[in-house]
């Protein structure tokens, strides 16, 4: 709390009242979480512990125990403890882009600099937020997130959101935050989210393989190239757009093909996936939804190519990226490049 005071006094000396609400929702918001947790092997031995929620706990602190001992994920306080927060998200995220650019509005904070979202506690905030940005003119995207990394200011909770999922896709979030706390690059939402979520498929495959369950190995495997074949078909559609806004065609012109370039993004999709990812795809299919997708999976390539090259060491790994986050825009994107076109040199690890 004394850290959260501390960020909205920053931000009212820095950014005036047109940010002092916004930092206060996010202050209450955090608190309430923080305020909600229970240590999770006190309810685990508490007989008064429903028996579901319960094995959910204690899988849960193998899929942890996992992560440090065989992933080499910070061992840091984080997901000790369990919050009940009532509901099924934990924040919700707006993301905006303009209506003929692929470029997201990005929202700039003190302490971890500009990312390509805004953060709510409560919807309906973040609704009105998304509306007020829809009425300039941009597309818009409300993200339902189940949890969230404090990147070690705080020792972050696991939340009941995160229990609402299946096992795979709870170990999947589990790793994912953990990676924040490897390496972070301030100003680089793209770089941040495709690190985690390399570790998170890395780490999914590998939890699947120590269970010895075929039947999980075979979803990864499914959900893995099913994930290709999305990227594959969003990577064309985001060539034929950028090549639409770069036009000098009217903007009515552009709308009716932007449209029709979405539409048959779904339907080529809804013809050849396997379903795993159809919510990529559902709702308002627009610019700032394909922006929340190019966060989280564009520079995935880059960094399986990285950990395939050091052959799946990845104290390694990490260290390689770590040197990425700490290096300046200009020399990380050259550096992401190199890795996603398989012209980088291999790592020597010591």
């Amino acid at each position: 709390m004394i850290r959260s005071t501390a960020v909205l006094l920053l931000c009212v000396l820095l950014g005036g009242c047109a940010t002092v609400g916004y930092y206060g929702q996010a202050v209450r918001g955090h608190w309430q979480v923080m305020a909600a947790r229970q240590p999770i092997e006190a309810l685990i031995q508490d007989p008064q512990t429903p028996a579901p929620l319960a094995a959910q706990l204690r899988y849960a602190r193998d899929v942890l125990q996992f992560a440090h001992n065989a992933l080499d994920l910070p061992d840091n306080g984080n997901f000790r403890d369990y919050a009940d927060i009532g509901r099924p998200y934990v924040v919700w995220n707006v993301f905006a882009a303009p209506e003929f650019s692929l470029q997201p509005r990005q929202s700039c904070f003190p302490l971890i600099g500009c990312v390509s979202y805004r953060g709510y506690y409560a919807e309906e905030a973040a609704r009105t937020h998304a509306a007020q940005l829809a009425g300039q003119g941009n597309d818009v995207f409300v993200g339902g997130v189940a949890a969230y990394s404090t990147l070690g200011f705080f020792d972050d909770p696991l939340l009941s959101s995160m229990l609402r999922w299946d096992e795979l896709r709870l170990a999947e979030v589990l790793f994912h935050e953990l990676a924040h706390s490897v390496a972070y690059a301030a100003d680089d939402t793209g770089f941040n989210e495709s690190f985690a979520t390399a570790v998170q498929i890395e780490g999914l495959r590998r939890w699947a393989q120590r269970q010895d369950q075929p039947e999980w190995a075979a979803q990864v495997a499914a959900e893995h190239a099913d994930r290709a074949l999305a990227l594959s078909l969003i990577a064309d559609a985001r060539s034929e757009l950028q090549v639409l806004y770069a036009g000098d065609a009217s903007a009515e012109t552009r709308r009716e093909r932007k449209q029709a370039i979405l539409d048959d993004l779904a339907r080529r999709y809804a013809e050849q996936g396997n379903g795993t990812h159809a919510g990529w795809f559902g709702g308002d299919l627009n610019n700032a939804r394909l922006v929340a997708l190019a966060d989280y999976q564009d520079h995935v390539p880059a960094f399986e190519r990285l950990l395939a090259a050091v052959e799946g060491d990845l104290p390694c790994f990490y260290t390689e990226v770590k040197k990425a986050a700490k290096s300046d825009a200009a020399t990380r994107g050259a550096w992401l490049l190199h890795w996603s076109a398989g012209t980088a040199e291999a790592p020597v690890c010591q």
